[in-house]
């Protein structure tokens, strides 16, 4: 058997990267059966499995050893249920069927590794593949596909002792909402202030209040300072800079540079307003010729936007002051300005001065902020300790410390399971610090001989705004591909299997090619990262075969509209009408409305779309249903009138004054007249006085608000979805601690509620799909509408900071230590012009490179989503012919393509310049083609819902009673809340067959009799009496694992103790209680103990029977 350790599969939009690496995880299965490694793990089943199975022949697939990694939840659960589903496919099939699809290729594949001829193999997997399900379901805790986040936490928690810098005991959570621990630390810090501290801070305090003088909006300091806070902490340079931040010698370095950058300012700042008084001058006179010219010299601030600009017509320095020309009818005149021209000269920087000054100017602009930066640093890491928390940014810097490259095998024994193949999807969506991380485990897999495979597109980097870094996936493949490929190798999938023939060639030759990056300064640019980039679109790395089922079919259509601004001919459609038009077009074609996605780049635009569609539903009768829409967050939160009622009630209470009492009494006397307008004298002051009353009983937020709605009534049916976001929100905030209060959490809405949405469904509804690109990858639509294609490419977020903490020297620019003292800085990469301008360039270039890349991403990412019609709505080029916005690079592009060999057709229609396929008639919907389900969200909770044993010829033969019955009642149980839960989700298992009427009542009864108890009853509270955790981790640090027992309850007594209590379900029949099941139990018991729980008590309970509760301690 001959296999590659590290197989590259380069996936290009719909090239079937799922289905690969589907392939390629029953291999290992299979092959871990046939001809295993000596290292391979045995299966890890129950007991009672193994003495099922010890009258069989042992089946050892070692899924426990195979890693399968994605990078969000959703795809975590596709690829489960891919697999799963596979498996359980090839297992239904009988003697003599024709096996296809993945199988096939499987089989055929395993035929030349194992021996084995492809007729003996087809009779063999159908077996194979029962057991193989059977160990996965009764070990499913084991079947390691999962977030690349979820592996590396897992990971940490099972190092915690070698976590350097740590002093964690007992049980700690990784804390993925960092916003919300960072505003509680920045609370604290705000209360436990010292005068020192303050001296620190009041500079950048007084300077944020000054700034907002006389500006619509004031700003808050300390949320302008959280805010900076929030965004450095996520990024990826903050836990490599944080234990330099922290330092002595770095406050002692910020003090020295101050001095010193302050020192360059003053310097040149007295010359240059010399400078500015001359021009002053020169204004007045207004010089034949120059009056624009000297113009640039009215103020400092518009000779650094001079300095800054690359026009040259805008531009100013010392050698084109020289180039001045004074041309005036008297000598008089000619004299003076000569002269003032003059003294500008003297006064005014050369080129290498003007760099300097502005490289001050940039690192002083945010260097008070680091120490300040560092207080919070230091009351975060306080606030991480007293709450056993770990903040997710710290992860993978933690991780990379321990490993260091050194020492792997502990890692593997540390998370419980030696690992041996690693199965990475979405690679080029991997972080500088995850790979660096995953190599180490990689090497060492590879160094045993096992396979490990990763799939990847780099024109499909869309994330990194969350550090992705395709350049990981670049260089990988690259290095690959010059090595000897004796170990490795690259494998480019060819065939899109997803898009129809016209499709397929005009995105191969739009991006063939495509990559022209000119630098900000130069057409010349040109560095290593630019080379990466123009290998990625190279015509080979971009080409897509079309399948042979679809050569010559001439399917699908193209359209590419370039809008130009109608105020000047009212005749020529805006972007709303035109998009209308092709929405009605699309309906007359047969088009379902679940057929079409329309795509845009920012979230505005999609609720812009939606409020058009909603728009459209109301006034087109007729047309209604088509214009039904589902968006994961189209529409606002605050939109609602009730909610917004409940933002200003929780003002009110937060912040009381006369002006939020009288604005909270205006929205309930608004509520009740538009709810009930007859007959409701007096409602608004009964209300009002009842959510006064409530606010005083001392109930948790989340408690407080749910009472609060329930004095609301019965609420419009059109405004729930709403309120069950919010309470949704409230739920969120609350769970930390039922003790925060209304001011914590109204500080915390300011943050949140604006980017809170409503998620209108999930695409296997039959409705437009309206996405950001971002929303829409890894997705597919028969039509795809993308409507503002004419988004900027390097403003993408003017009006926002985008801050960075440097470190000088900087290993991946060293040439920035002859020009910028050592120290910590922190500059805003959105301040690109002055940033290109400045010492600091070659930082700014590359990330402007970047931007570029991206934006060539988010555009190939859009016209791959087709499968067989294409609309792109673009906007007219500038005059000046720069290239700063995405519709500059599409127009360049369709002027290369021209008529595509014939394929498209470039006409005027309604004044609107269109390029559109070449065919009489816009095609139809063709009956085979079904509304996307590949569209919609995977909202599977349990192993029920990825795997429906009830559905499964093979159910009788391997799914025996006790772990279907076992898998039903943990998913149904952890689902559980409140007592009144359980009965209508047994209900539902029943009605859909899933448990027998027998069962049904027996647990039914089981249950009720149980909360007629009031300790039993106490363990189903009301929502908001209780913290409830069901199936959540503690870590075992006698055993060096994690358990996860079914339910702790959670209560804190009036005295202020906290109780707890742990139930562990058990579904056999009560018999003689194991003493494992007893020792299982006091294990969480006290774990909860060492967690700071003042009091646990530890319960079995035995479901099936009517005595069943059995208290352990």
């Amino acid at each position: 058997m001959n296999r590659k350790t590290l197989t590259v599969y380069s996936a290009s939009a719909g090239s079937g990267k799922t289905y690969s690496l589907v392939k390629e995880f029953l291999l290992l299965l299979f092959l871990n059966h046939y001809a295993p490694h000596s290292d391979t793990p045995p299966s890890d089943l129950s007991e009672d499995s193994k003495a099922t199975e010890s009258k069989e022949k042992t089946y050892n697939f070692g899924f426990q050893g195979i890693l399968g990694v994605t990078f969000t939840k959703k795809a975590t659960l596709e690829l489960k249920q891919r697999i799963l589903r596979e498996l359980i496919r090839l297992s239904k099939v009988e003697p003599g069927d024709e096996i296809t699809g993945i199988s096939k290729d499987v089989i055929k594949e395993l035929s030349g590794l194992v021996g084995k001829t492809v007729k003996e193999l087809s009779t063999d997997l159908p077996r194979l593949s029962e057991h193989a399900v059977k160990q996965i379901l009764e070990d499913y805790s084991h079947f390691n596909v999962r977030t690349i986040d979820s592996f590396f936490q897992e990971v940490l928690r099972g190092l915690r002792r070698e976590i350097t810098g740590q002093s964690f005991s007992g049980s700690y959570q990784i804390e993925l909402n960092v916003e919300e621990a960072i505003n509680l630390a920045i609370d604290n810090l705000k209360l436990e202030m010292d005068v020192h501290t303050y001296s620190n801070i009041s500079n950048v305090v007084r300077r944020l209040q000054t700034d907002s003088i006389g500006k619509d909006k004031q700003v808050d300091p300390f949320k302008e300072i959280a805010d900076i806070a929030k965004h450095l902490i996520n990024g990826n340079e903050w836990e490599e800079i944080k234990p330099f931040l922290l330092s002595q010698k770095a406050q002692q370095l910020i003090s020295q540079n101050q001095q010193y950058l302050t020192g360059v300012v003053d310097k040149y700042e007295p010359d240059l307003s010399k400078a500015v008084e001359y021009g002053k001058r020169l204004i007045e006179l207004r010089p034949n010729k120059l009056v624009e010219k000297v113009k640039r010299l009215s103020s400092i601030d518009e000779l650094i936007k001079a300095f800054c600009s690359t026009d040259p017509t805008k531009r100013i320095s010392k050698s084109l002051i020289k180039e001045w020309k004074v041309n005036e009818k008297t000598e008089e005149r000619t004299k003076e300005i000569s002269k003032l021209i003059g003294n500008v000269l003297n006064c005014f920087p050369d080129d290498k001065e003007v760099k300097e000054y502005l490289s001050a100017r940039l690192l002083l602009d945010y260097l008070d902020y680091i120490p300040i930066l560092a207080e919070i640093a230091k009351s975060i890491e306080e606030y991480e300790h007293q709450n056993h928390l770990l903040l997710i940014p710290r992860v993978n810097q933690l991780l990379d410390q321990i490993i260091d490259g050194d020492d792997t095998p502990f890692v593997y024994d540390r998370v419980g399971v030696r690992l041996h193949h690693y199965v990475i999807d979405e690679f080029q969506d991997t972080a500088k610090l995850q790979w660096s991380n995953f190599e180490p485990l990689i090497r060492e897999a590879r160094s045993s001989k096992h396979e490990n495979f990763v799939v990847g597109d780099a024109k499909q980097s869309i994330y990194a705004f969350r550090g992705a870094e395709s350049s990981n996936f670049i260089k990988l493949v690259d290095g690959i591909k010059k090595g000897s490929g004796e170990t490795d190798q690259v494998i480019n999938l060819p065939t899109n299997w997803r898009s129809d023939e016209r499709i397929i060639t005009f995105n191969n030759e739009f991006f063939a090619d495509i990559y022209n990056y000119n630098g900000y300064y130069t057409e010349d640019y040109d560095t290593d990262l630019t080379r990466l980039h123009k290998m990625v679109y190279e015509r080979d790395n971009v080409k897509q075969e079309v399948p042979d089922h679809k050569k010559a079919s001439r399917a699908g259509y193209i359209e590419v509209s370039v809008l130009p601004d109608n105020k000047k001919d009212e005749s020529i459609p805006d972007v709303k009408t035109y998009l209308h038009n092709h929405l009605v077009d699309l309906f007359a074609c047969g088009y379902k409305p679940g057929d079409i996605a329309i795509l845009s780049r920012k979230n505005d635009q999609c609720e812009e779309v939606a409020s058009w569609l909603t728009e459209w539903a109301a006034v087109e009768k007729d047309l209604a249903s088509k214009y039904a829409f589902v968006s994961k967050g189209a529409l606002s939160l605050t939109s609602s009138a009730i909610v917004r009622l409940l933002r200003t009630l929780i003002r009110a209470l937060s912040t009381a004054s006369p002006q939020s009492d009288k604005l909270l009494r205006l929205m309930i006397q608004s509520y009740v007249q538009s709810s009930k307008p007859e007959g409701n004298t007096g409602r608004a002051d009964r209300l009002y006085d009842s959510l006064m009353k409530l606010s005083t009983t001392g109930l948790s937020v989340y408690e407080f608000l749910l009472r609060a709605i329930n004095l609301l009534g019965e609420l419009p049916v059109e405004e729930k979805l709403y309120v069950n976001a919010f309470i949704d929100l409230a739920y969120t905030y609350s769970r930390r601690s039922p003790d925060l209060t209304i001011r914590q959490f109204d500080d915390w809405l300011e943050q949140n509620i604006k980017k809170a949405k409503i998620d209108m469904g999930n695409g296997e509804l039959d409705r437009i799909n309206v996405l950001t690109i971002h929303e829409a990858k890894g997705l597919e639509f028969p039509v795809v509408i993308l409507p503002f294609a004419n988004w900027d490419i390097y403003k993408l977020n003017e009006n926002k900071r985008d801050l960075r903490l440097i470190r000088i020297p900087d290993k991946d620019y060293p040439e920035l230590s002859s020009v910028v003292k050592s120290g910590i800085y922190l500059i805003d990469l959105n301040d690109k012009k002055r940033g290109l301008a400045s010492d600091l360039a070659p930082i700014y270039e590359a990330e402007r490179e970047a931007l570029y890349m991206e934006q060539l991403n988010l555009l190939y990412v859009a016209l791959t989503r087709a499968k067989s019609e294409l609309y792109v709505f673009t906007k007219p080029k500038p005059k000046d012919g720069t290239v700063i916005k995405i519709n500059d690079i599409i127009l360049d592009r369709m002027a290369v393509l021209d008529n595509l060999k014939g394929d498209l057709i470039k006409e005027e229609q309604q004044g609107i310049l269109v390029w559109h396929s070449n065919v009489e008639v816009k095609p139809r919907r063709q009956e085979k083609e079904l509304t996307s389900t590949s569209c919609g969200q995977v909202t599977l909770d349990s192993l029920v819902s990825i795997v429906d044993l009830k559905d499964l010829k093979v159910r009788d033969k391997y799914a025996d009673e006790r772990t279907d019955f076992g898998i039903l009642m943990h998913g149904l149980l952890s689902s559980v809340y409140t007592a009144d839960d359980f009965a209508p989700l047994l209900q539902n298992l029943s009605n859909t067959g899933r448990i027998n009427e027998e069962d049904y009542k027996t647990l039914l009864n089981n249950f009720t009799t149980a909360m007629d108890d009031p300790t039993y009853s106490e363990w189903f509270p009301s929502y908001g009496e209780a913290i409830i955790r069901t199936e959540s981790t503690l870590y075992d640090q006698g055993y060096g694992r994690e358990q996860r027992p079914d339910r702790v309850v959670l209560k804190r007594a009036s005295d202020g103790t906290l109780h707890g209590v742990v139930i562990d379900y058990k579904l056999g029949d009560l018999g003689p209680v194991s003493e494992a099941y007893r020792r299982q139990v006091r294990h969480y018991v006290d774990q909860l103990r060492s967690s700071g729980v003042d009091e646990v008590t530890g319960y079995l309970w035995y479901l099936r029977s009517p005595d069943g509760i059995i208290k352990v301690c």
